[in-house]
C-alpha cells in the first residue's frame, strides 16, 4: 500500500537487526532477520526519460537504472565491456527500486561484449520465490558487433538480452547482428525465473 509522509519503518513494525557484508567479494551474508527495504516510489526517479545521448568507451555499464517506468530511447551506447543497461533491486548495496515498468526502445548497440541489457534483481537468496520486476518493454533496438572476447564485467560474454525474476517480459523487432570476433555460443535472449513473456518478430 501507498506509505504516508509521516510513516517511518518503525511505525510500521518493520524492526530488523541486520548487516549487509560486502568485501572483496561483494559477498552478500544475511543474517537469520533480513533487511527491509522501503523506498518512496515518487521520490525515486519514478517516470525518468533517457533520450538522444551518447554512451560510450567505458568498462562497468552505460546506465545503472533503478527508478520505475523509466523509459530509455533512442541513444547510442558503444564500446562497453560489462553491460550497457542495468536495471532491478540491488539488494548487494540496497539500491532500488527495481525497475518495474522500464521501456528501451530505438536505441542503437554497439560493441558491448558481454550482456547489453542486464535486467535482475541482484543478491537474490532464492529466485523461485518471487517475480518483483513487473511490465519490460524491450522493442525496436539494433544490437551490433556483439560478443567480442571479455573476461570481466557482469553479464555473460556474448549473450545481449537478459531479464531475471520478472513478470510481463516484451522482446519485440529487435535487429540482432553480432560481431566477427563472437567466439563464445551464448543465446542473445536468456529469460530465468520469469512469467508472461513474450519474443516476437525479432531478427
Amino acid at each position: 500500500r501507498p506509505v504516508t509522509i509521516s510513516e517511518t519503518a518503525a511505525s510500521l513494525g518493520m524492526k530488523a537487526k541486520w548487516k549487509i557484508g560486502i568485501g572483496t567479494s561483494k559477498a552478500f551474508r544475511p543474517l537469520p532477520l533480513k533487511p527491509v527495504f522501503v523506498y518512496n516510489l515518487d521520490a525515486s526517479g519514478k517516470g525518468a526519460v533517457i533520450k538522444r545521448s551518447t554512451f560510450g568507451h567505458n568498462w562497468p555499464r552505460g546506465i545503472l537504472i533503478r527508478s520505475t517506468d523509466a523509459v530509455i530511447k533512442r541513444n547510442t551506447f558503444e564500446d562497453f565491456i560489462g553491460p550497457a543497461i542495468v536495471a532491478g533491486h540491488d539488494f548487494i548495496w540496497g539500491e532500488g527500486p527495481n525497475s518495474s515498468g522500464l521501456v528501451v526502445k530505438h536505441n542503437v548497440f554497439k560493441d558491448i561484449r558481454r550482456t547489453n541489457i542486464l535486467i535482475a534483481d541482484c543478491a537474490l537468496i532464492a529466485k523461485d520465490k518471487g517475480l518483483s520486476i513487473k511490465d519490460i518493454r524491450i522493442k525496436n533496438n539494433r544490437f551490433e558487433a556483439y560478443g567480442s572476447p571479455s573476461d570481466n564485467g557482469r553479464g555473460v560474454n556474448g549473450n545481449v538480452i537478459s531479464v531475471t525474476n520478472a513478470d510481463g517480459v516484451l522482446i519485440q523487432d529487435n535487429t540482432f547482428a553480432p560481431g566477427p570476433d563472437k567466439r563464445i555460443i551464448q543465446p542473445e535472449i536468456i529469460l530465468d525465473h520469469c512469467a508472461n513473456t513474450t519474443i516476437t518478430d525479432n531478427t
